[in-house]
């Protein structure tokens, strides 16, 4: 995964959508699951990812 397809994702869960601003307790709460496995998956090293 290159660096902007990662600053991609990063951008879209930091900065979500219009839609999807309407959220409900659990939206909320995998909104915050997916930036925190992003967050560790951006610190894997690029030999572990491929083990």
């Amino acid at each position: 995964m290159s660096f902007f397809e990662r600053l991609n994702l990063a951008w879209k869960i930091v900065f979500p959508s219009a839609v999807s601003k309407k959220s409900s307790v659990a939206r909320i709460a995998k909104q915050r699951l997916k930036m925190i496995l992003f967050s560790d998956r951006c610190e894997v090293s690029d030999e572990a990812k491929q083990k």
